[in-house]
This record gives C-alpha cells, sequence and structure tokens, in this order.
C-alpha cells in the first residue's frame, strides 16, 4: 500500500482520464440528441474525480493510508 501523497502528475493523469472517459459517453448521448451531453459528462466526472481525489488525500492525512 502506498502512504505519501498523491503527485500532481498522478492527480492530473486521473482526472484526465475521467474527463476523457465521460467525453465518449457525452459524446454519444449528443449525438442521439438527448440532453445532457458531451459538457455536461465531462463536468460531472471531473467533479466527482476530483471529490474522490479530496476524499483519499483527506484519508491519507488522517489515517495514513493512501489508496
Amino acid at each position: 500500500m502506498q502512504t505519501d501523497p498523491i503527485n500532481y502528475a498522478d492527480a492530473t493523469l486521473r482526472l484526465a482520464v475521467a474527463v476523457a472517459l465521460a467525453a465518449v459517453l457525452g459524446w454519444d448521448r449528443e449525438a442521439k440528441s438527448r440532453p445532457a451531453g458531451l459538457r455536461t459528462h465531462m463536468l460531472v466526472s471531473l467533479g466527482a474525480a476530483g471529490f474522490a481525489l479530496i476524499a483519499a488525500s483527506v484519508a491519507a492525512w488522517v489515517g495514513g493510508v493512501w489508496l
């Protein structure tokens, strides 16, 4: 298990992967003319991934266990 905090490159990579995967879903919905398309999915996934990183950082700070 990793006990040191996440570095900026790793956090950026995780956020970029979340946005890229959500872009695929959003693009598909936008192509089918459904609500909540590309931009919405990208922003929601970015926020969710950001909150997950913050939660993991707080857990590492409090408990000493990094996910």
